[in-house]
C-alpha cells in the first residue's frame, strides 16, 4: 500500500530534476512543481503515517519543509535542488523496491 503512496513523489522528483537541469523555464513552473512536491510529500504522511517507520516520517517531513510553498526556502543553486531531488528519487525508489513495505 505504502508503495502506490510513494508514486506521486518518485514522478515529482523526476519532474524536479527535469526542471532544474532541463530546458529554461518561467518561474512560475519552478514554483508550481515545488507545490506539487510538498503535497507528494505530504501525501504518504496523512494516507499511511501509522506504517511509516521513524526514518521515513523524517525524509517525508523534511521535504515538505524545504518545497512548502508558503515559507519559501532557498537552496541557493539549482545543483542544491538537484541533488535534493535526486536523493527523493533514490529514497523513493529504494522504498517501493524493498519487500518489508506493504
Amino acid at each position: 500500500m505504502l508503495k502506490k503512496q510513494l508514486i506521486p513523489l518518485t514522478v515529482m522528483a523526476v519532474l524536479s530534476l527535469w526542471i532544474t537541469f532541463g530546458l529554461p523555464v518561467p518561474i512560475e513552473v519552478h514554483f508550481s512543481v515545488r507545490i506539487m512536491m510538498c503535497i507528494a510529500a505530504l501525501y504518504p504522511m496523512f494516507a499511511a503515517w501509522t506504517k511509516l517507520k521513524t526514518l521515513d516520517k523524517i525524509i517525508l517531513t523534511t521535504t515538505a519543509i524545504i518545497y512548502n510553498p508558503i515559507f519559501l526556502i532557498q537552496l541557493g543553486s539549482g545543483l542544491a535542488w538537484g541533488t535534493v531531488a535526486l536523493l527523493l528519487l533514490i529514497y523513493s525508489f529504494t522504498r517501493m523496491l524493498s519487500r518489508g513495505i506493504a
